[in-house]
């Protein structure tokens, strides 16, 4: 596998977040339809983020939570406030859509 830019971290990170947030309903990144998850199946933690951060700039996870737009999603310190987290244990559809639009906002908001 080739080495994630920035630029394509952000955009497939942009199409799996859009798709989320507009589909309240998925609630794992595995259900996603397969044209999407296959652009993510391959990378960390279904993440590319991730995959750029750490697989690809090689920084450790306290590192990666001062650079990554999502800063802490799978934080040590308090894991259970990250949106990711949100997101991920949300009990119904209203909260997953409302943490997918906040981490789809962090992500386009991200400067590279």
């Amino acid at each position: 596998m080739s080495i994630l830019t920035a630029k394509e971290a952000k955009k497939l990170s942009l199409i799996v977040w859009k798709y989320l947030k507009e589909h309240p309903e998925v609630e794992s990144k595995n259900d996603l339809p397969d044209k999407i998850f296959s652009k993510i199946r391959s990378h960390l933690a279904h993440c590319t983020l991730c995959e750029y951060f750490i697989a690809s700039l090689k920084m450790n996870l306290s590192s990666c939570e001062d650079v990554c737009p999502l800063r802490g999603c799978i934080s040590e310190d308090d894991e259970s406030q990250s949106m990711y987290h949100l997101w991920k244990y949300a009990s119904n559809k209203s909260m997953r859509k409302k943490a997918a639009e906040i981490i789809y906002k962090k992500i386009l908001a991200w400067k590279i």
